[in-house]
């Protein structure tokens, strides 16, 4: 029995850590991941495998990792194929560990988010205090935002971080749990504390998901306790407070400026915005996508079909860099035709859809977190991405069907 339970603690410990090293430190994450899979496999009742039905569910969400590998069999570069499959290789790796794993995933989900949220804190403060200390010697208000802000991981990818922790200590503030509490003040604290970080990174996507995010719990916290005049305030604080760094803040003018602005029809070598060259981008992948619809390039030989539209367009600013689509819906069809398009789209929205029907808030939260950030960014392409939404997702299905389980076997005893 003491065997048993030193096993569970192992897996138990190992997915917190996990939780918590995600928005941290890359480098170890690998090791995190092979030790949550080692627990994962140790902490099993191998004979209950084949009993329980909500968990051999959970394999619903690797399509998209063989989907991708299909793709390398008619990829003419498999070593670049093979790079992005290894890239992708956690979309695989955790449904099968969370399948084996004996954890009652609904249980441990509250601890593994809170983990979560103090690994985003932590990075936080690690990256103002590696700011400040950068501005201390440089003077220069640049290491504030942005990309020299975030040391971890792209300001885009950190924001994402970010906004799902903020939404995380919106949920929890409405609904309260023992494996997640925090005082008032200290979930104030921190939604303030998050929501600068995320102005300061000038991630425009993250900026949208913010407003969002923060009008959307008003909004409820609005309707459920009838307050309008407190939440009327609150949502004029928001405006206002968008309003001012707009007016003051001339790295946030600049990008929301750059949202307005046509791409010019004349292609010079000058540098263009981050707009500008997503634009270029996303032009180019749907001329790709047009010419092999249906089973598109191959994982490997996509970004070779993009960086030759490059060459020959003499876009030298997108071709020094070797840009990927910069749009995960495009960028899957761009490697697996409309076969790969559809599999995203199946994945985000069927688990979408049973959110609603389920009354999983947080999870559905997530996928719209992710749904939008696809849309500027090929996030299943690195690693700060598709380990996210792998560890992520795969976590609150289990939960979802583990739910969905429990409800059937419920229903069945009535019945009988």
């Amino acid at each position: 029995m003491q065997g048993i339970d030193l096993k569970y603690k192992a897996n138990y410990y190992s997915i917190l850590l996990l939780g918590f090293i995600l928005p941290l430190f890359k480098e170890i994450i690998p090791v995190c991941i092979l030790v949550f899979i080692i627990t994962s496999f140790l902490n099993n009742r191998w004979k209950e495998i084949r009993l329980t039905n909500y968990k051999k569910s959970i394999l619903w969400l690797t399509p998209i990792f063989f989907v991708s590998l299909i793709s390398i069999a008619y990829s003419e570069n498999k070593g670049i194929g093979g790079m992005n499959l290894e890239t992708k290789l956690s979309l695989l790796a955790f449904p099968i560990a969370f399948q084996f794993s004996k954890l009652d995933f609904k249980k441990t989900i509250a601890p593994v988010l809170k983990s979560f949220t103090e690994g985003v804190f932590v990075a936080s403060i690690l990256v103002l205090i590696h700011a400040f200390s950068q501005y201390y010697y440089s003077a220069d208000t640049t290491n504030l935002v942005y990309s020299k802000l975030s040391i971890f991981s792209h300001a885009s990818y950190f924001s994402m971080y970010l906004c799902f922790a903020l939404s995380i200590l919106y949920y929890y503030a409405f609904s309260p749990s023992k494996s997640f509490y925090l005082k008032p003040v200290i979930s104030f604290f921190l939604i303030v504390f998050f929501t600068t970080i995320i102005v300061l990174l000038s991630s425009k996507s993250g900026w949208i998901i913010l407003l969002l995010i923060h009008f959307s719990a008003l909004t409820h916290w609005i309707i459920k306790h009838k307050n309008f005049i407190k939440g009327g305030i609150a949502l004029i604080a928001v405006i206002s407070g968008t309003f001012l760094f707009y007016t003051f803040s001339p790295t946030m003018k600049t990008r929301v400026n750059d949202l307005f602005y046509n791409v010019p029809e004349e292609i010079e070598s000058t540098r263009f915005s981050s707009t500008q060259s997503r634009i270029f981008i996303w032009e180019i992948s749907l001329d790709l996508i047009k010419e092999k619809p249906l089973f598109g390039y191959g994982s490997g030989d996509s970004k070779l079909a993009l960086t030759k539209k490059y060459k020959n367009q003499n876009l030298g600013f997108l071709l020094d860099k070797q840009f990927n689509a910069h749009n995960q819906y495009l960028q899957s069809t761009l490697d697996a035709g409309l076969i790969g398009g559809i599999t995203l789209l199946l994945l985000l929205f069927v688990p979408l859809i049973m959110c609603f029907k389920n009354k999983q808030v947080l999870y559905a939260i997530f996928i719209g977190i992710l749904a939008l950030n696809f849309f500027s960014e090929a996030m299943l392409e690195t690693q700060s991405g598709v380990i996210f939404y792998a560890f992520f997702n795969t976590l609150f299905f289990s939960v979802l069907m583990q739910q969905k389980s429990k409800n059937l076997v419920i229903s069945s005893n009535h019945l009988s």
